[in-house]
């Protein structure tokens, strides 16, 4: 994620230890922000578009303290638009709702491995050989009627025809 403020700094060569309070609290905030998304981008996990704007205003929001010192006034009165302790809250709960199940996990390896062997699709009787818990599960749920596949947080696998199903990476 590309931060206005980070550019702002390296474009007038600004020291942060010279900013005031407001904008070296904000950009600290940022910071830790930043970095507990990296961790979880690591682990396989996503934030989610809430946490990117919320994180976009308070860079908006950094921005224009920046702005205010650059000029040596202060029109920013405004306080920071989203609590840094209210972001990290959301970023867990998103987090706890990715974690997943060791089926789902195995499955999930199942899915990664198809798509190394590049089959986009497959029969069913197929998948009971190449993902057998994958054919476990979709067996065990299958309705003819009904939509039939399996979607993990990396991979979906649907029946597209008649017991014929595509795999696309998310």
């Amino acid at each position: 994620m590309n931060l206005a403020y980070e550019s702002l700094i390296k474009k007038h060569n600004i020291n942060i230890s010279d900013l005031p309070k407001d904008a070296r609290i904000g950009i600290d905030g940022i910071k830790k922000t930043m970095n507990i998304i990296s961790v979880l981008e690591k682990s396989g996990k996503k934030v989610g578009q809430s946490v990117l704007e919320k994180l976009n205003a308070n860079d908006k929001w950094v921005t224009r303290e920046i702005y205010d010192y650059l000029e040596g006034e202060e029109t920013n009165s405004d306080e920071i638009p989203n609590d840094l302790q209210d972001i990290q809250k959301e970023i867990k709960e998103e987090a706890k709702k990715q974690e997943q199940d060791p089926l789902g996990l195995a499955i999930d390896l199942e899915l990664s491995s198809m798509k190394k062997e590049n089959i986009e699709t497959i029969s069913f009787q197929d998948l009971k050989s190449k993902a057998p818990k994958s054919y476990s599960v979709i067996f065990n749920s299958y309705d003819a009627n009904e939509d039939n596949g399996i979607e993990t947080s990396k991979f979906s696998l649907i029946e597209t025809d008649v017991e014929t199903f595509t795999l696309k990476q998310k």
